[in-house]
């Protein structure tokens, strides 16, 4: 069984799986990791780990310690089962690589979009030759949010909600519509304009705020998909492509 790890700024995602299927799946703080390690691996008969970013020494060590045959963070050196063409592979983030290559095994032999909402908006392309060909990143809702506030005297900063009215009765309305619909066109855009280049393009949302656009009101639906895993599933393909 493999353990992945999807070590975030804060919160961390962790996931055990049996070849592909997801057995257990965990978000924990980051400070938490360590207790959660042990406890999975009281649980399953753990073999492989894999973390999507770089690690410091102390939870490398600890990872090491618990006698998993395999156990490596994952990097730009690290060998995986696409192809890219990124022309500057030390800056990738590997939750973007990742992405595509969980989007990829899902989608064998196809085009397909992965739109990641989170901190930042990531939009990337992994073709039908399984060859990830770059994307784009742009604010994520939170940023745009806080920029208002701090680049403005009067306007307050404020949560969001996915049911933004689309004309604001308010100054708070009129804000959570201007950033939740705006993103929404803005996804919807990119999405059309990435097809125009990958006819019969496949789009699968994930992360933190993924939930709140994949369904909602795009112009095209019948090749729009959800995966909240999506960077867990793809972390996953690469340990077991270094396994073999």
């Amino acid at each position: 069984m493999n353990l992945v790890l999807d070590l975030g700024n804060t919160a961390c995602k962790l996931a055990v799986f049996q070849a592909d299927e997801i057995a257990d799946v965990q978000i924990v703080d980051r400070k938490g990791v360590t207790t959660v390690v042990d406890e999975l691996f009281l649980e399953f008969n753990i073999q492989q780990v894999i973390v999507g970013s770089v690690i410091d020494d102390a939870l490398g060590q600890f990872l090491s310690s618990k006698g998993a045959k395999l156990c490596f963070a994952l990097n730009h050196h690290t060998p995986i089962p696409i192809i890219h063409h990124y022309k500057t592979p030390e800056t990738l983030g590997m939750d973007r690589l990742a992405n595509v290559i969980g989007a990829s095994g899902r989608f064998p032999n196809e085009s397909v979009l992965v739109v990641d909402v989170g901190t930042c908006i990531k939009l990337d392309l992994v073709n039908g030759n399984g060859v990830y060909e770059g994307g784009t990143i742009a604010p994520g809702l939170k940023m745009k949010f806080k920029a208002l506030n701090a680049f403005t005297d009067k306007l307050p900063l404020i949560d969001y909600s996915s049911n933004a009215e689309f004309i604001g009765s308010s100054t708070t309305i009129s804000i959570v519509s201007g950033v939740v619909n705006g993103t929404l066109a803005e996804i919807d855009g990119m999405i059309n304009r990435f097809e125009t280049l990958y006819p019969n393009l496949k789009v699968v949302f994930t992360g933190g705020d993924g939930d709140l656009f994949y369904d909602k009101g795009f112009s095209r639906k019948n090749s729009i998909f959800a995966d909240r895993w999506l960077t867990l599933r793809g972390l996953n393909k690469v340990l077991n492509f270094n396994a073999q």
